[in-house]
C-alpha cells in the first residue's frame, strides 16, 4: 500500500467522469491554484514522459509507479524533471500553469490503471484534501 498525497494546492474545479466543454468524460481532478504553485509526485515513481503537445495536457508529466499505475500532471507552466528521473513524493516537478486545453490556471490530475482513468479521490487521504469548490 504506498503511500498517496495530493499532487498540490488549491480548490477542485472539476470532478473525476464530470462533463467538461473538452470531454464528456473527465478523466482526472482538475485542482486550481495560483501561478506557479508547486506540483508533487503522487507516490514515488520515475518519469517515462516530460513534455509539451500544443493540444490536450499541454505542458505534461506521466510517472510509471509500477504494478500498471501511471500518474499524469497536466497544464504545467514549467516542469522540473526529465524523463528517466526517479522522483519522491518530496520532489517538485514542476508547477501549475494553463498550457494546452486550458481554460485557467491548474493541475489536470490523473490515475490510471492498466492504462484506464480511475478516480484519484479513491487513493487521496481525505483528510489532507485541498481546499474544494462545491459549486459544480
Amino acid at each position: 500500500s504506498p503511500t498517496v498525497i495530493w499532487p498540490t494546492a488549491g480548490v477542485i474545479t472539476l470532478e473525476f467522469a464530470k462533463t467538461s466543454p473538452y470531454q464528456l468524460f473527465h478523466t482526472g481532478l482538475d485542482i486550481a491554484g495560483a501561478l506557479d504553485t508547486s506540483i508533487y509526485p503522487a507516490m514515488d515513481g520515475k518519469v517515462i514522459y516530460a513534455g509539451e503537445i500544443f493540444w490536450g495536457y499541454g505542458k505534461h508529466v506521466i510517472i510509471d509507479h509500477g504494478d500498471n499505475i501511471t500518474t499524469i500532471y497536466g497544464h504545467m507552466n514549467k516542469i522540473h524533471v526529465y524523463e528517466g528521473q526517479q522522483v519522491f513524493t518530496t520532489d517538485s516537478i514542476g508547477t501549475q500553469g494553463r498550457t494546452g486545453w486550458a481554460t485557467g490556471v491548474h493541475l489536470h490530475f490523473e490515475i490510471r490503471i492498466y492504462n484506464i482513468p480511475v478516480n484519484p479521490r479513491v487513493f487521496l487521504d481525505t483528510e489532507e484534501e485541498t481546499t474544494t469548490d462545491n459549486s459544480e
